[in-house]
This record gives C-alpha cells, structure tokens and sequence, in this order.
C-alpha cells in the first residue's frame, strides 16, 4: 500500500545540451507532460504534468545569455510560478474535498 503521509522526494535529474544550449531539469514523474511558455519571457518553458497539473520539469533555452543575463529575474520568475503552483494544488484539494464530502453525503443519505 502506498503511504501517502510520506512526501514524495523526487531527485530531478539535469542535462545541459551544449550545441542546442538549452538546459533541461525533469523532475522523474514520468507523466506524460506538455510545455508551457511564460507569458514574458520566452527562455523559460515550464514541463506541466497532463494529468496532475503538477509542475514536471522546466527548460532554460539560451541558457549561457539567461544565466548571465537574468539570473536574479529568473530566480524571483520561478518562485513565483512555484507559489502560483502551490495556491494551484490548495485550491484543487479544497475542490476535491468539498467533492468526496458531497458525495459521501449523497450514497450515506
């Protein structure tokens, strides 16, 4: 039986394609995941998971200019898509929970 009161500790696994220079971090999941681009910014491709709506992994395209270039506006980029995540997977669990409680309501009455 799977213990969900464990979090789920993934190692993200990194490349760096030298002759494309993009950088790729993938969270392992192995959800089948689409890119999304940021709306400003057209360096950063975020992986999204199809099902889980979960952040999967993220790709930096022209990683040697974005790195010199923007560091401090990436780092401040990525929290905040990490904290619009978080608020994401809050909002879907309240969701589900007023589901699996409406449910039980109904069966049980």
């Amino acid at each position: 039986m799977i213990n969900c009161e464990q979090p789920v500790t993934i190692q993200p696994s990194e490349y760096y394609d030298q002759e494309d220079d993009v950088y790729y971090v993938s969270f392992g999941t192995g959800e089948p995941s689409y890119v999304m681009e940021l709306d400003d910014d057209d360096d950063v491709l975020m992986e999204v998971g199809m099902f889980s709506c979960m952040l999967t992994g993220f790709r930096v395209l022209n990683f040697k200019k974005t790195k010199l270039d923007n560091t401090d506006k990436l780092n401040a980029k990525l929290k905040a898509i990490i904290e619009a995540e978080q608020a994401k997977y809050i909002e879907r669990s309240r969701v589900r929970s007023a589901q699996m409680q409406e449910s039980f309501e109904k069966v049980f009455a």
